[in-house]
């Protein structure tokens, strides 16, 4: 679905499957409010650029400090 002002949402599925991830982990994100999302007839929708930030920040994090021993 795309909003009015141009931003694409997706449901939990669907931004777990163009990662690759599951969507147990794109609920966590819900839940610890780290992306934006709607609910709308019973589907939760979340806001496409918020979820690539997330999954962005989550694998800069897991990358080892240079100089880390």
């Amino acid at each position: 679905m795309r909003a009015p002002d141009g931003i694409e949402w997706l449901t939990v599925a669907e931004v777990a499957d163009r990662m690759g991830i599951d969507a147990c982990r794109v609920r966590q994100w819900i839940a610890r409010g780290r992306v934006q999302s709607v609910l709308v007839a019973g589907r939760r929708w979340v806001r496409w650029p918020d979820a690539m930030a997330q999954e962005k920040r989550g694998r800069h994090a897991s990358r080892p400090h240079a100089g880390a021993h």
